[in-house]
C-alpha cells in the first residue's frame, strides 16, 4: 500500500503559525496534535518560513568536554578522558 502524502495550503500553515505566535496554542507539539499534523518538524519549517521564529526552541549545544567534570562515576569519567585524549591525538 502506498503512503499517503499530505499537502497543506498556505492558509492552513499561516493559521497554525499565527495561533502559535499569539499563544492560543502553547507549543509546536500541541499544534501538531490539534491539527493532526504528521510531525513537529513540519510545523518548525512553517515557523521558519512564515513566522518570526521567536517561538522556536533555543538550541543549546552540549559539548562532552564541557560536561566531563560532572560525570560522577569514576570509571566512566576515566574512560571518557582516555577517549577524548585519543580523539585529540588523532587515534
Amino acid at each position: 500500500m502506498k503512503k499517503e502524502i499530505i499537502k497543506y495550503d498556505e492558509q492552513f500553515k499561516r493559521t497554525v503559525v499565527d495561533m502559535l505566535e499569539s499563544g492560543e496554542i502553547k507549543s509546536i507539539e500541541e499544534a501538531r496534535r490539534v491539527f493532526k499534523i504528521g510531525s513537529s518538524s513540519i510545523v518548525t519549517k512553517w515557523i521558519k518560513k512564515l513566522g518570526k521564529g521567536e517561538i522556536l526552541p533555543k538550541i543549546k549545544i552540549r559539548r562532552l568536554i564541557d560536561e566531563v567534570d560532572s560525570i560522577e562515576n569514576k570509571e566512566v569519567y576515566e574512560k571518557v578522558l582516555i577517549h577524548l585524549s585519543s580523539v585529540e591525538c588523532g587515534g
